[in-house]
């Protein structure tokens, strides 16, 4: 339970409708306190100006611009904004949700990340400044004190008290101040805002991406003459060249913007699984001739556990799923994980739906337009591929779930009925429905927890998908996969972004195939709900519908 301590240090004080607790950050543009909200009890965090500056217009204007920037838009990996205003002594607050799990310049003192959680961070860290790229939004000050963590460890992009809105009348421009003053980490800022070289556009942000992609994977700030982070920690040398143009004193040497440097960054890890494979092949080898190798403590998939996933060598990760005898891939299945496949399918290359397919923005985003057939040759080609490489053990496969295991996977109650169409039947009514969000209906207006159409999705989908929910999220079509939280058991997108096949049958009397878990393009309670199923003759290619696959371990 939270004590309540008296906040003397800081004057005690008072902001209507919130108990002061104790500091737990300081910075440049303020203090922010741990507070109760008076309304309903919940721990948030309250941002207050310093007295000092209370009296310096530019900097009141700037602390007020981080309330409006982050009003501006709602991103799961962006700490959203609660409330604002001015105290009774005339210090200007801000109320977000409070990132309960500390902050990423906290988590590197503790020592350096795993090249996956490095990778899982940073990508959410894209999503989040990408967003307000999109919003037209500069952060200005990216570092890993910015960088928050929720309970889950899942990315809060925080502090924007620095942005500046670019596009004033369509025309994107940022200025410095009159007073040429810079704020910011004198390590992570461009050399044009440090300088006070002039307009300063998203590029600046490119910038204290590299120098925050170099430190997450080694640990070090890259200061002067640094060492690579191929020569500290083993990615391949595409990173180190990634991170050096991130960091060109001239912008137009840069990414040019978060797309780049995601699609940039999403290579240079497909090289590093391929020297994983290799790697793996030479271990085998050095196995077979007897030669003595150490070995450490691997995840297995038998070992696999929520908090520490088995991955294959697609960088696919797999946890366990309770009632059931297999591993769900957490995500869906992504671009990526399709285009390796698609490579070695000449058949293919006359099937060109999933390449145009709606929200096929980044390799992240899930595969979809992809029939049940092919999906099932995905799960095939995997399962030999894995094989082949000794990744597998041989009496595993991969393959599609089953309209059972799906529902566990969603922490359904057991259901009764021996086809996806005789359960269906027994569905009870949608007011009472089990929903992403609990058992009610109408959806809630914000802080959706799943990729359906809302009001982003106005000029995407067909008119006579209407109406459309309330919220609004920052894809109009796929969300890039992991966007959204996942459930209790680790599964990302179990409802919504695309609907996924199943391995059964719909009925006895009709072969097409069932669907699970609704898709972007849609705003039904029938879809919303996670027991609702949908069904499609096997060969067809729906642009709402994709797949995951599961590890039969027995």
């Amino acid at each position: 339970m939270l004590s309540r301590p008296v906040v003397e240090a800081e004057g005690m004080m008072q902001v209507p409708g919130y108990e002061m607790m104790e500091v737990i950050g300081r910075g440049g543009m303020g203090v922010v306190f741990r507070a109760l909200r008076a309304s309903d009890g919940s721990v948030v965090a309250v941002k207050l100006l310093p007295a000092h500056l209370a009296n310096q217009e530019e900097i009141t204007d700037r602390f007020m611009r981080e309330a409006h920037a982050l009003a501006a838009f709602d991103h799961p990996h962006v700490l959203r904004v609660l409330d604002s205003g001015m105290t009774p002594g005339g210090q200007l607050f801000l109320v977000t949700e409070h990132a309960a799990g500390g902050d990423l310049a906290h988590r590197l003192q503790q020592g350096t990340l795993s090249l996956d959680e490095a990778v899982e961070l940073f990508h959410q860290v894209l999503q989040a400044i990408g967003e307000a790229h999109h919003h037209g939004i500069v952060h200005r000050d990216i570092k890993p004190a910015n960088i928050l963590l929720d309970d889950a460890g899942r990315v809060r992009v925080g502090d924007f008290a620095l942005a500046k809105l670019l596009r004033e009348g369509g025309v994107p421009q940022l200025t410095l101040t009159q007073g040429g003053d810079v704020f910011g980490t004198p390590y992570y800022i461009a050399p044009e805002v440090r300088l006070g070289a002039g307009a300063v556009d998203e590029r600046a942000d490119l910038f204290s991406l590299g120098v925050l992609l170099h430190e997450m994977l080694t640990g070090r700030v890259p200061i002067g003459s640094y060492e690579p982070a191929s020569s500290v920690t083993g990615v391949p040398r595409a990173m180190d060249r990634l991170i050096a143009r991130c960091l060109r004193e001239d912008p137009a040497k840069r990414p040019q913007s978060v797309e780049e440097l995601r699609g940039e960054f999403d290579a240079a890890l497909k090289t590093n699984l391929r020297g994983k494979v290799w790697m793996t092949l030479i271990v085998l080898a050095l196995l077979g001739a007897g030669l003595a190798v150490s070995r450490q403590t691997q995840i297995t998939p038998r070992t696999a556990s929520k908090l520490a996933p088995w991955s294959n060598s697609m960088g696919m990760n797999f946890v366990p799923v309770p009632g059931t005898k297999v591993l769900f891939s957490i995500w869906e299945t992504r671009r990526c994980d399709f285009a390796e496949f698609a490579k070695e399918k000449p058949g293919l290359e006359s099937e060109h739906e999933w390449e145009r397919a709606a929200g096929a923005a980044t390799v992240l985003h899930p595969v979809s337009a992809v029939s049940w057939l092919r999906a099932e040759q995905f799960c095939k080609w995997l399962t030999k591929r894995e094989h082949d490489a000794g990744m597998l053990p041989r009496h595993m496969q991969y393959r599609l779930p089953t309209d059972l295991e799906w529902s566990a996977a969603a922490g359904l109650p057991s259901e009764s009925g021996g086809t996806p169409q005789e359960r269906n039947a027994q569905l009870g009514p949608m007011e009472h429905a089990p929903y992403p969000w609990g058992r009610s209906w109408p959806p809630p207006a914000a802080n959706f927890p799943a990729n359906f159409a809302g009001q982003e999705a106005a000029g995407t989908v067909p008119a006579f998908v209407r109406p459309l929910l309330a919220e609004r999220d920052a894809w109009p079509t796929t969300a890039p996969v992991g966007a959204f939280p996942a459930n209790d058991l680790g599964l990302y997108d179990l409802s919504g972004n695309v609907s996924e096949w199943c391995l059964d049958a719909w009925s006895k009397e009709l072969p097409d195939k069932t669907t699970r878990g609704g898709a972007w393009n849609q705003t039904s309670a029938y879809a919303l709900r996670l027991d609702g199923r949908g069904h499609a003759s096997p060969p067809r290619q729906l642009s709402g519908t994709g797949f995951r696959v599961v590890v039969q371990l027995e």
